[in-house]
């Protein structure tokens, strides 16, 4: 839920003292961001290199498999 009288969002921080899986001991900044990697990207000021079709599908599949998702 938004607090009162907030209507939209780019980013919010859920922590600032996670705790991360199997990469580090220390704690990790954990935040959200509402859009797409394009709306990052030109938030960011960058403009998004357009991608092949076989770099997305395996960009895809290597989110799925880290989800444990059997593709």
């Amino acid at each position: 839920m938004l607090p009162t009288g907030v209507t939209k969002w780019l980013i919010h921080q859920t922590t600032s003292q996670g705790t991360p899986i199997g990469i580090s001991s220390q704690a990790m900044d954990y935040d959200r961001w509402n859009g797409s990697e394009a709306d990052v990207l030109a938030y960011a000021g960058k403009i998004p290199q357009p991608q092949s079709l076989e770099q997305r599908v395996e960009r895809l599949e290597i989110e799925a498999r880290a989800h444990g998702w059997n593709i």
